[in-house]
């Protein structure tokens, strides 16, 4: 596995800001879904991910095969469980993640997935 999709996973898996604060510039851009807004800078994007830490348990993320690499870029497919607590139910989601670089770190991240509940 690439060190950079390593790292995100264990970032998410743990809910560990400090290793955002290692993977992404501080000027990063994250869009979960197209379409929807940008989060704009690594603050955008921490407040994100502590409010989703609040809310989801047990994640397990696996990022599948890479489908385009090259120094700039890394786009791969990915699956992730976990459970919902506000909702109270395990989520199944499914979908890609493209991951511009610069400087080694994630200057962009993108990412569209599906979602299913287990239960």
């Amino acid at each position: 596995m690439y060190p950079l999709i390593q790292k995100y996973k264990e970032a998410w898996e743990k809910h560990d800001i400090n290793i955002l604060k290692e993977i992404f510039n501080a000027d990063s851009e994250y869009t979960e879904k197209i379409g929807q807004e940008t989060l704009q800078g690594l603050k955008q994007i921490i407040n994100y991910w502590t409010v989703n830490s609040k809310l989801q348990e047990n994640v397990e993320f696996t990022p599948r095969e890479i489908i385009l690499q090259n120094i700039d870029q890394l786009e791969f497919r990915w699956e992730a469980k976990f459970y919902r607590k506000d909702l109270r139910k395990n989520l199944f989601l499914n979908g890609t993640m493209r991951f511009d670089l610069k400087n080694g770190k994630i200057q962009n991240l993108s990412e569209e997935f599906t979602k299913t509940f287990l239960d």
